[in-house]
């Protein structure tokens, strides 16, 4: 018989693992949620760094999370995110050097920090906002980029299945094993007692009247066989 002591230090365990892993999952999933909420409302912008061009500081593989603010805001030595003039695909992550205001529009030159020289144009920017960058996390963006691949990208979606999965299969066992324990339990519940009285049943048992040996039967055998 297993002590009890085990069982319980063993389901004590388990309920700390379950509630760690319901935690946890409830922390990814909330983290992912505001930062889907924040990008897709427009506020903010998460981009990989895909050059050594603002090395030290941001070098490549980093993440840079950048705030939407009015262009009024926009000053020197700001790190922005902005469209070359000649593409709008191509998206810059570069330094403030020059700023200057002309007919209601704003003229910005702007640098990479490891670059030798300006960016050989001036942005004359028109809208009423532009995104800063406030915060970087470095290395991050190595995961963004591997992620933006072809086989990073159907490996996340069939990790995040597998992971959908298992976080299923892992509930239903814990609700199969708390079922189970539920019947154990109620297995175990106090049955009625059924008591005998020995006594009663031995007076009865001396009531009987047991027949005697017939007439002319010996009562016993006398001498011993010959052989056997």
């Amino acid at each position: 018989m297993m002590p009890r002591g085990g069982g319980a230090h063993r389901s004590l365990v388990s309920r700390l693992l379950l509630l760690f892993r319901r935690g946890l999952a409830l922390a990814v999933c909330a983290f992912v949620a505001v930062l889907a909420v924040a990008v897709l409302s427009g506020s903010w912008e998460v981009l990989p760094v895909l050059s050594g061009s603002m090395a030290p500081g941001m070098p490549m593989g980093s993440i840079a999370i950048a705030q939407r603010e009015p262009v009024r805001a926009l000053k020197l030595h700001d790190v922005a995110i902005f469209h070359p003039p000649f593409s709008t695909r191509v998206i810059y992550i570069h330094r403030v050097i020059g700023l200057q205001h002309e007919h209601g529009e704003v003229l910005v030159r702007t640098e990479g920090s490891a670059n030798a020289s300006p960016d050989p144009w001036t942005l004359r920017i028109t809208s009423s906002s532009i995104f800063i960058v406030h915060y970087r996390i470095p290395d991050v963006g190595y995961i963004a980029l591997w992620v933006h691949s072809g086989i990073g990208r159907a490996t996340v979606l069939t990790g995040a299945g597998l992971l959908a999965l298992a976080l299923v299969i892992a509930e239903l066992r814990d609700v199969k094993t708390s079922k189970r324990a539920r019947v154990i339990a109620h297995d175990r519940s106090p049955r009625p007692e059924v008591v005998i009285d020995l006594r009663k049943i031995e007076g009865e048992v001396g009531a009987l009247e047991l027949p005697g040996p017939a007439e002319g039967e010996p009562t016993g055998l006398k001498g011993r066989p010959d052989s056997l």
